[in-house]
């Protein structure tokens, strides 16, 4: 039986004029873009252009897949789908237009974030997954990026790309991958979710990742830093896969070093849903009884004053300055495409001054390539050590972007991604070694 697409078989931009790119994925790009239809003139909405698969015949499935959720899927804390259109083999889905994601949120230097902003994010996350857990849907893929804020400050789950009501595996986001997943356990259940929901509520606390690794095994080897495994689920483990890896790190580091300006309340419910064994994860019920959110009361006041501050914060972040780019060819390797934005230090960019923005090109994947020797090799021996940290916190931003790592690690890329590094340019020793550097 074919599908039926209410939103025709025409090109959809016959209805709706693109405005800007504002995120991508293996076969998808979204947009923003503003309805032309009559009556709804002027509406902003979200397009999500899903490529066909080379290796499937016509339609994209994972796209067909997540427009069959979204078409049964309706509640406050799931985006709206609008329409559906396909033009030649191309599926393009229109969403309800959004304001920004979490993970731009958390990048944001600038805008403070409360436990009291957490609260409201986490409660509006798990009455959404509530809701699809109840209709026996596992998202699969939950994670800052894919959680939505209206101008209103309302929640919105999206990117039903990998969802199922079926418990098949499937491949997720690296830092935020339940280690169920990195096991290859054929089958796993609404608590994949929960081990999802605990690593946002702990990137919000930190405002970086819990959990870091650019492969399965450095993933479970952070994870098991701070998490014990009893000697009878270690048996079980052992006894299903051959990826276990047993870390034996000895004395472990509490949550409360990690994440030190958490409440105990916030420091419960990340433990709760930090578990090795699934069946040990709190569910959905039991977060919203917890003493961090039994009783916090949602308040639209509260969402509206979060979102201004949002607002405010995205507009005081935009670098005024001018910039010189130089780019260098070092054959770096990263685990993940970072996005220029997510990049960019502002706090390198001296009001008023100019700058030289270091631009690498990163082929292939691997962080620990990122040294000071390496990629500040151009600057005076004394200003490099000052920008040691600065490299640290361009390493971290790798690991930090909305890019499925996992998906990159086995698909070839269609661009050469850059990293850039904003440096004053009176921190440039203008001598010949430097410009044969640097260009």
């Amino acid at each position: 039986m074919q599908p039926t697409f209410p939103g025709g078989t025409k090109d959809v931009w016959d209805h709706y004029v693109k405005k800007e790119k504002i995120g991508t994925g293996k076969f998808s790009r979204i947009s923003a873009a503003m309805c032309t239809k009559e009556g709804d003139e002027g509406t902003m909405v979200a397009v999500k252009k899903i490529s066909p698969d080379p290796q499937a015949d016509g339609i994209n499935l994972v796209g067909l897949r997540e427009l069959n959720m979204l078409g049964e899927l309706q509640h406050e804390n799931i985006i709206r789908l609008i329409e559906p259109h396909v033009h030649n083999s191309t599926l393009y889905l229109v969403l309800e237009g959004m304001l920004c994601d979490v993970q731009d949120c958390i990048e944001n230097e600038r805008l403070k974030i409360t436990e009291n902003d957490i609260r409201m994010i986490i409660l509006q996350l798990l009455h959404g997954l509530k809701f699809l857990h109840s209709r026996g849907v596992i998202h699969r893929d939950l994670k800052p990026a894919n959680l939505l804020l209206s101008a209103t400050g309302v929640l919105k789950i999206a990117d039903f790309g990998s969802a199922s009501s079926s418990g098949e595996l499937t491949q997720t986001t690296l830092n935020f991958q339940a280690p169920e997943t990195m096991w290859g356990w054929a089958e796993y259940s609404g608590a994949t979710d929960m081990w999802a929901v605990g690593c946002c509520l702990a990137n919000l606390l930190k405002r970086g990742y819990l959990f870091e690794g650019d492969r399965d095994s450095a993933l479970q080897c952070s994870i098991a830093q701070f998490l014990e495994m009893s000697d009878e689920f270690k048996q079980v483990v052992m006894s299903r896969t051959t990826a276990f890896l047993d870390a034996g790190v000895g004395q472990l580091m509490d949550l409360s070093q990690a994440l030190p300006r958490a409440s105990e309340e916030a420091l419960e419910m990340v433990r709760g849903l930090l578990r090795w064994d699934p069946a040990e994860r709190w569910t959905v019920e039991q977060c919203l009884a917890s003493d961090f959110l039994a009783d916090f009361a949602l308040s639209q006041k509260d969402c509206q004053a979060f979102m201004t501050r949002v607002v405010a914060a995205k507009h005081a972040s935009k670098p005024k300055t001018r910039v010189h780019r130089v780019k260098r060819d070092v054959g770096l390797s990263l685990d993940q495409t970072p996005k220029r934005s997510r990049l960019e230090d502002d706090s390198l960019v001296r009001e008023g001054g100019t700058a030289r923005t270091l631009s690498f090109k990163t082929p292939n994947m691997n962080s620990s390539s990122l040294n000071e020797s390496t990629l500040l090799g151009g600057l005076d021996t004394s200003v490099a050590l000052s920008y040691s940290t600065r490299i640290r916190r361009v390493a971290e931003a790798c690991h930090r972007t909305p890019g499925d790592a996992a998906r990159l690690m086995k698909t070839p890329m269609a661009k050469t991604p850059m990293l850039t590094l904003d440096i004053p340019e009176e921190d440039f020793e203008e001598s010949p070694a430097t410009r044969a550097n640097f260009g």
